[in-house]
């Protein structure tokens, strides 16, 4: 008789209970940093349309890496924790 049946209250215990917390702040946290690394490739394309270098596609491409790293370290959080 192993169906797949609502969760019953007398079955989660303190473990499920700190792991969701757990899994919470840890979706929490990725999706803040996400919005960080957003505003941070924002930040770099106004910064190059103000000052003009030698290093802009080089800066530019570092803050494009780091937002990529971020959506993958999100959507790994999402699929595996």
């Amino acid at each position: 008789m192993n169906e797949l049946n609502p969760i019953n209250i007398r079955e989660i215990n303190f473990n499920t209970i700190i792991y969701v917390i757990e899994k919470a702040f840890f979706l929490i946290g990725a999706l803040l940093y996400l919005v960080f690394a957003f505003v941070m490739v924002r930040q770099i394309s106004i910064m190059k349309k103000t000052v003009i270098t030698d290093l802009s596609p080089t800066i530019t491409l570092l803050g494009l890496i780091h937002l990529i790293v971020s959506i993958m370290v999100f959507v790994g959080f999402l699929l595996f924790l």
